[in-house]
């Protein structure tokens, strides 16, 4: 949950957002957040510390709320289907992850500036055998010294 758990929202927009859903408990403040980045039009930070937070036995870092990563993912689900993304949720040990499937993948250029000719010389031998990418373009720029 990147925005952690203190977060401010002008009261009308979280009643326009629907508030917290009850299908999502123990992860309200993610789902609501996910929810809230997809119509803000403005999201800023305030540069100042406004909350600590402690670890008890009952939190869920320290394992006191074993059910709250499933309720996490399908908040992440969730937004991923809202969305009408082509992606997969993936559970981490320590995170969550969005793998999205690209249908038409695109041209991604790899640019190498060195100022070394024997590198040079080596990127362009080996790195189209490091990949198996459909189209890749490398760039490899020899910079004088």
């Amino acid at each position: 949950m990147y925005t952690g758990h203190l977060s401010a929202y002008r009261r009308s927009f979280a009643l326009c957002l629907g508030g917290l859903r009850k299908e999502f408990d123990l992860s309200q403040d993610y789902d609501f957040a996910l929810r809230a980045s997809e119509r803000a039009r403005e999201i800023v930070h305030i540069p100042h510390v406004l909350y600590h937070w402690r670890e008890h036995p009952a939190s869920g870092a320290a394992g006191g709320k074993p059910h709250a990563r499933q309720s996490n993912l399908a908040a992440l689900a969730d937004a991923v289907k809202r969305r009408g993304l082509d992606a997969e949720v993936l559970e981490y040990p320590t995170a969550n992850r969005v793998r999205m499937r690209l249908r038409n993948l695109p041209r991604v250029s790899v640019i190498v500036p060195t100022d070394s000719p024997i590198r040079l010389t080596k990127c362009a031998r080996e790195l189209p055998q490091q990949t198996a990418y459909a189209d890749p373009e490398y760039i490899l720029l020899q910079i004088p010294l």
